[in-house]
């Protein structure tokens, strides 16, 4: 009797081993399943743009136009530009112009981009500093300011139907580094 007390006693506790086994392996592939979710891309609306990684170096002061592009769609650029520098850039958002970041050398070109016109890709160099910024527009547009020089990159929105929205990066004489960042035009719903 003795030993089927313990027989029994023995198996309830292999049984109700295999029970917690169970829950937490149930645990364990839920938490895979929850982490891996963290890692499909996140859908683009204007509250959560995606963004560029930066390109450049790590030195300078940084800048955003994070709040002033809630003023309306890029509608104008201009970049200052010596031999192989990007050497300043401001942009205007609506009729709002951002405070102009960079250096005061060389000529100050202005690029008007046409009612409903967005930039879609942008291409370039850089090393410690931006070399060379090519804008290229939905209409086909492309304007080219710099030289290539270093490291080239091809930044493109992620999603389809999104365009750049605003930049954010470092500057001081130069513009040291640049990140771009993507959503849907304003007033268009992302379907």
């Amino acid at each position: 009797m003795k030993n089927e007390v313990h027989i029994i006693k023995y198996s309830s506790i292999i049984s109700l081993s295999r029970v917690f086994c169970f829950i937490f392996l149930t645990f364990l592939c839920c938490g895979i399943n929850i982490n891996a979710g963290k890692f499909e891309p996140q859908v683009s609306s204007l509250s959560h743009p995606s963004s560029s990684r930066e390109y450049g170096g790590r030195e300078g002061d940084e800048f955003t136009h994070a709040r002033i592009q809630k003023k309306g769609p890029i509608t104008a650029i201009r970049i200052r530009a010596v031999w192989h520098f990007i050497v300043g850039l401001q942009i205007c958002y609506g009729q709002r112009w951002s405070q102009y970041v960079g250096g005061p050398f060389g000529k100050l070109q202005e690029v008007p981009l046409f009612p409903g016109e967005s930039i879609t890709q942008i291409r370039g160099s850089y090393s410690s500093y931006l070399h060379k910024l090519e804008l290229i527009t939905d209409q086909g547009r492309q304007f080219s300011f710099g030289q290539d020089r270093g490291i080239l990159f091809n930044a493109i929105p992620p999603k389809k139907d999104t365009v750049l929205r605003y930049v954010s990066g470092r500057s001081d004489y130069f513009i040291k580094a640049i990140r771009f960042h993507w959503d849907v035009k304003p007033g268009q719903r992302e379907e």
